[in-house]
C-alpha cells in the first residue's frame, strides 16, 4: 500500500518520525545509533538543535523536514487533480440523480442545473485537494519541532520510506527515551 501511496503522492517519506530531546549529548547519541538501524540509511536521519530554530523557514522546512521537495509539487498537482476529477464527477451525479427524481427546477432549467452543479462540485473538489495537499499532520509536526528547538530542545528526524521502516524508527526513539512525535 506504500508503494501505491508513494507513486500516487510523488514523495519517498510519507511520514515523518521525530525524537525530541532536553539535551545535545543524549540527542547526539541517538543519532550515532540511528545511522546504523537497520534499514535506515544515514540520508533519512537529520538531527537538529536550537541553532536551527533561527534558519528561515525555507532552510528548515525544506531541507531537514521534507527532503523531498521535488515529490511535493508532483503531490500538489495530483491531489488537486484527482479531487476536482472527483469533485466533478460527484456534481454531475447529483444532477442525474436530481433529474430523475423529479425536481423541478432541474427539469425546467436542465443545462444551467448541470452546469451549476458541475462547477459547484469541481470547487468543492479544489478545496478538498487544498485539504489534502496542505497535509495538516506534517504542519503540526513542523510547529512542534520549531517550538521545541526555540525552547533549547534537539530534535532527530526520520524519514521511513515503507512501515517496516516506521516501526523500526517509532520503537528506537522510544527505547533511546525521546518523546515521540510522528505525521500519519
Amino acid at each position: 500500500m506504500e508503494y501505491f501511496l508513494q507513486g500516487l503522492l510523488g514523495e519517498k517519506s510519507l511520514t515523518k518520525v521525530v525524537g525530541l530531546y532536553p539535551n545535545a549529548q543524549h540527542a547526539q547519541a541517538a543519532a550515532a545509533k540511528a545511522h546504523h538501524l537497520h534499514g535506515i540509511a544515514p540520508a533519512q536521519v537529520r538531527l537538529l538543535g536550537p541553532k536551527d530554530a533561527k534558519n528561515t523557514q525555507r532552510d528548515l522546512f525544506g531541507h531537514h523536514m521534507q527532503p523531498a521537495q521535488h515529490g511535493i509539487v508532483k503531490t500538489l498537482f495530483q491531489a488537486h487533480a484527482g479531487a476536482t476529477l472527483a469533485g466533478g464527477i460527484g456534481g454531475l451525479l447529483l444532477f442525474f440523480w436530481l433529474l430523475n427524481s423529479g425536481q423541478p427546477m432541474v427539469i425546467g432549467s436542465p443545462w444551467l442545473a448541470a452546469m451549476a452543479l458541475l462547477g459547484f462540485g469541481i470547487a468543492f473538489g479544489l478545496l478538498l485537494g487544498g485539504l489534502r495537499a496542505l497535509r495538516p499532520d506534517h504542519i503540526k509536526l513542523i510547529t512542534t519541532v520549531r517550538s521545541a528547538l526555540a525552547n533549547n530542545r534537539w530534535a532527530l528526524v526520520l524519514h521511513p520510506l515503507n512501515a517496516e521502516q516506521t516501526r523500526t524508527a517509532k520503537d528506537f526513539l522510544v527505547a533511546s527515551g525521546a518523546e515521540m512525535l510522528s505525521t500519519l
